[in-house]
């Protein structure tokens, strides 16, 4: 199997690639090509900010890629054995679709690269996907919000949380015990970076609300928070 990769190079405030379209193709060897984005620092200035989660990021998408020229080849096997099979990632409309976004912000001392979405197989639900890695840049050590926020402060935020979902996005594609469960999980506050705002954060998909609500964004209001976490957050 080839796969073909198309470089992007990445600049120290936002590079955008535009619409990456992956169409999976069987040529005359048997092989299948796929097409992705590959993220790289443009400067030595942004190597240090950007490459621990370039490289996360690019190792993701090659296993995404991966993941989908396998269900197509195991696809085209069945086809060929005359066998009933899932077809969906066959034929002329076999398109795969990304379209991703990298921004690098700095408040204060805490450097973040913010990395959103799109992505599109021809499945049941095209869908945005986004995740951020924060650093001390006085340390230069990462930043896990879940080390910072404990069960006991995440519990605290939840009433604010649950109450910034709403405001978003209404109760619609979502109930008070999925709502109330999510906000509580630090598993679904995998996006986030800081301003004078407060703390920016993107759920998770299905996290806390249905599909069709997308992934939520809210501003956690510093006045919400725990003071020694706050001074953690806020650099």
């Amino acid at each position: 199997m080839a796969v073909v990769m198309t470089s992007c190079g990445v600049g120290s405030r936002e590079a955008r690639p535009g619409p990456i379209v992956a169409t999976i193709v069987r040529d005359e060897s048997a092989d299948w090509k796929v097409s992705y984005p590959h993220f790289s620092a443009r400067s030595q200035d942004d190597v240090a900010l950007l490459e621990p989660s370039l490289a996360k990021m690019n190792t993701d998408i090659e296993k995404r890629v991966k993941l989908f020229t396998s269900a197509a080849v195991e696809s085209m096997a069945c086809v060929e054995a005359g066998g009933v099979c899932d077809t969906s990632v066959l034929g002329p409309n076999a398109r795969w679709t990304l379209d991703y976004s990298v921004r690098s912000l700095r408040y204060r001392d805490i450097a973040v690269v913010l990395i959103r979405g799109y992505e599109d197989t021809l499945g049941n639900h095209p869908m945005n996907t986004s995740f951020s890695a924060a650093f001390d840049m006085r340390s230069g050590r990462a930043i896990v919000l879940g080390d910072v926020i404990d069960s006991h402060d995440l519990g605290a935020l939840a009433p604010v949380a649950v109450k910034a979902v709403v405001d978003a996005i209404g109760m619609s594609y979502t109930d008070s015990e999925w709502l109330n469960e999510g906000v509580r999980d630090i598993e679904n506050y995998s996006t986030w970076w800081p301003d004078d705002d407060g703390l920016h954060v993107i759920f998770a998909a299905y996290g806390v609300a249905a599909w069709a609500a997308g992934t939520p964004e809210i501003v956690l209001p510093w006045s919400a928070f725990d003071a020694k976490d706050a001074a953690v957050l806020r650099g």
